[in-house]
């Protein structure tokens, strides 16, 4: 062989020679780590780990086979290592972006097993599932199969015995409505499942477009948790809300135990590659896609860089202090230096019923005080304002001074209720997260319905 880089023991032969016996090995998952120097420098600079896999061809071998056990073994080693940061910089489309971002989203909560029906308009989603299964090898499975019942019902069955979500992905059209026997068990029974539908955009709608039905809540509420029917990817709606909308569908999907229907419309080019829109004679007419645009919002750093979910909701939260969520609060308040409470409608049920809004008030400054972290209240906290001298009084005229707003940098933000009235306080929310990318917790304590997410 010809090599032109250092491969280490890469080739190099393992093993024994004897007069009775041989065997001979050679290494084929090895990891040579480099030291960096800069010219006529003899101090190290850093160091560069490369790593390396290889399949032994043998009689039989084909490309598939040989590429899949080197995918198996690279994924060996490469597992013990932090995830590289997740980029869609590289997005030429709207959908290619949105679809890797989903497929990433659902993936980091759980749902590791795809069911695909396949068909043309389902492709960004489609391509995303392949590259996401070679990216989590071993761990992400994509299986496909033809007949839109039989997906369903494999993922029905998956997901009741392994007792976590599983997705069933189709094409628009009456593709979705053979997901039916399938939705109707998986809702009298119980058992997560995610429904994901792609559709024409809504001008396609109504115009007697091929495989274009009313897919709109086509499964009853009696059986369907959660139903949500996705515009078009635009680089005018952020990714914010693209990670927010596939949290909200498996969370659901666990703690209401049933399907969820995400309805997702997609204009083309339909292939991952950038191109002039199909079937649109107007002068260019190209798809243009702003990839930093669409990530441009305060957490996508941070959700990037950490492997984690975009949002991580504490269904089990509980004010009597002794579940898994407020002691992991407890410890978010006992190492933040800069903390901060803000405060917006709290919804009867955060207190025992009949307990009046001053005591809901009281107890909230009686917390405040034995933390020492001042309290931001929104407009709607009349009581807490008057009752409490941990609330900075007009706080959201103080906030409109730039030198205020630019050097409160608080590293835990406890949020009692939403919304905010206040532009100025949620604003600084968003910039204190995205100053600080490692540090600031933001914790939202507001109990949702079935219905209901966290603004993104």
């Amino acid at each position: 062989e010809s090599i032109g880089f250092d491969r280490g023991f890469y080739s190099g032969p393992v093993g024994y020679l004897g007069a009775d016996a041989s065997d001979l090995f050679v290494a084929l998952r090895v990891a040579l780590l480099t030291k960096e120097k800069e010219d006529g420098d003899d101090k190290s600079r850093g160091s560069s780990l490369l790593v390396y896999a290889g399949a032994g061809v043998v009689p039989g071998s084909t490309v598939k086979g040989e590429w899949a056990e080197t995918n198996y073994k690279l994924g060996v080693i490469s597992s013990i290592f932090p995830q590289s940061p997740m980029t869609l910089q590289g997005a030429k489309t709207p959908n290619v972006a949105w679809a890797a971002a989903f497929v990433e989203e659902l993936i980091r909560n759980g749902v590791t097993h795809f069911y695909v029906s396949p068909g043309s308009r389902s492709t960004p989603l489609v391509v995303a599932l392949s590259r996401a299964a070679r990216a989590h090898i071993g761990a992400v499975r994509v299986v496909s199969v033809h007949d839109e019942r039989s997906a369903a019902f494999r993922a029905l069955g998956y997901a009741r015995g392994a007792n976590r979500p599983a997705a069933v992905v189709t094409s628009s059209g009456t593709a979705v409505a053979n997901l039916y026997p399938a939705v109707v068990e998986a809702g009298m029974d119980g058992v997560p499942l995610l429904l994901l539908t792609a559709d024409r955009p809504y001008e396609n709608r109504d115009t007697g477009a091929n495989q274009a039905i009313d897919q709109v809540k086509i499964f009853s509420e009696k059986y369907v948790r959660w139903f949500r029917d996705v515009l078009p990817p635009s680089d005018e709606v952020p990714i914010s809300l693209v990670l927010s909308d596939a949290g909200h569908a498996v969370n659901v999907a666990r703690t209401a135990r049933g399907p969820v229907h995400m309805n997702i419309q997609f204009r083309e080019n339909l292939a991952p590659e950038a191109g002039p829109i199909r079937n649109d004679g107007r002068s260019d007419s190209i798809v243009r896609f702003n990839a930093f645009h669409f990530c441009e919002t305060p957490k996508f750093t941070r959700w990037s860089i950490s492997g984690n979910t975009f949002t991580r909701p504490l269904n089990s939260f509980s004010y009597s202090g002794n579940s898994e969520a407020a002691m992991e609060l407890s410890i978010l308040i006992s190492k933040s230096r800069r903390g901060l409470i803000v405060v917006g409608h709290v919804r009867p049920s955060l207190a025992d019923e009949g307990e009046s809004q001053v005591a809901v008030a009281d107890a909230i400054s009686d917390f405040a005080e034995k933390i020492g972290f001042p309290i931001f209240a929104g407009a709607q906290q009349v009581a807490l304002r008057f009752r409490s001298s941990s609330v900075v009084l007009f706080a959201e005229h103080l906030l409109k001074c730039p030198e205020i707003a630019k050097n409160l940098n608080p590293d835990l933000i406890i949020q009692l209720g939403a919304p905010l009235v206040s532009t100025e306080i949620p604003s600084i929310i968003s910039k204190s997260i995205a100053r600080s990318i490692h540090e600031t917790a933001h914790v939202l304590i507001h109990p949702l319905g079935p219905s209901e997410r966290i603004d993104p």
